[in-house]
């Protein structure tokens, strides 16, 4: 378990570097702050969430999917933040 940790913390590592220091495009860079931004946490709660209101009111089951959806990823997402267990990307900054 630990050769598979040390591997996808390297190559996490890595990409970090790439995307941070090696890749210098303007474009790219405000693409993907609107895309961190657009995919946040909160934003896609406030979409689930009026979804599932929204489709209460319709008897569609879409919002319950979504809902029961959210809740995996976030669990699957936090369980291997847990697991893999890294300093955050500004550690890697000097």
């Amino acid at each position: 378990m630990s050769t598979l940790k040390g591997y996808v913390l390297r190559s996490d590592i890595r990409l970090y570097l790439l995307f941070n220091r090696e890749i210098q495009n303007k474009i790219l860079d405000r693409l993907l702050l609107g895309l961190t931004r657009l995919f946040d946490t909160p934003a896609v709660i406030a979409f689930v969430l009026g979804v599932y209101i929204y489709s209460s009111s319709t008897g569609h089951p879409i919002g319950r999917h979504l809902l029961l959806l959210l809740c995996a990823s976030e669990g699957v997402t936090h369980l291997i933040k847990i697991i893999v267990n890294r300093a955050r990307p500004f550690c890697f900054d000097s």
